[in-house]
């Protein structure tokens, strides 16, 4: 019967198609509904549930958009996480963040003497055991918010050109996102 949303297409109801497409055009466009923008939007509370973190300053119902992990490219209003890695402590690096614009800062085992917490009282402070781990966690709550079909590329050659041409063809029939450059790694997917 033509026009019964109930018809199956291929093992896929039309309602379960026309549900999909919704979820699609709501995630890739700018999200012209209000409600379901601010019903995703990731906030330090949900931060601090999903990390077992401690919020050290701030306002726990802060909006993250956006991650950094690197003081020299934050943009004003991101949220900087310090990765520790072999050669450095990117906590460490924390005042700097915000100092650059960072409205909030995720770091791990990090002493704030008094007299820096005062002056930076304004910002989001967190702190959890692993920020490395933490990042993962972010990352796995926020994907698990949208119900879209992704593409994972793997091996040790080849995948960001693989991943530039999977997005190519895929884009011409859908909006897509894809990792920027080669930050195909277990830090800059997530990010």
């Amino acid at each position: 019967v033509q026009g019964d949303s109930r018809r199956k297409i291929s093992g896929t109801s039309r309602l379960e198609i026309k549900e999909r497409r919704r979820q699609t055009r709501f995630v890739f466009s700018r999200w012209k509904d209000g409600e379901t923008e601010r019903r995703n939007r990731l906030k330090i509370k949900d931060i601090l549930n999903i990390t077992n973190g401690k919020l050290i300053s701030g306002n726990q119902e802060l909006e993250c958009e956006s991650f950094s992990k690197d003081t020299r490219t934050i943009q004003r209003g991101d949220i900087y996480i310090g990765i520790k890695g072999e050669n450095f402590d990117g906590s460490k690096f924390w005042k700097q963040a915000i100092d650059n614009g960072a409205d909030a800062v995720i770091i791990e085992n990090t002493d704030i003497p008094k007299n820096e917490l005062e002056k930076y009282s304004n910002k989001v402070i967190l702190e959890v055991e692993n920020t490395l781990e933490a990042l993962y966690k972010i990352a796995k709550y926020k994907r698990e918010q949208y119900n879209i079909p992704v593409i994972a590329v793997t091996g040790s050659v080849g995948k960001t050109s693989t991943k530039d041409l999977i997005a190519s063809v895929v884009g011409r029939k859908y909006k897509t996102l894809k990792t920027e450059g080669n930050n195909n790694n277990n830090i800059g997917l997530p990010l």
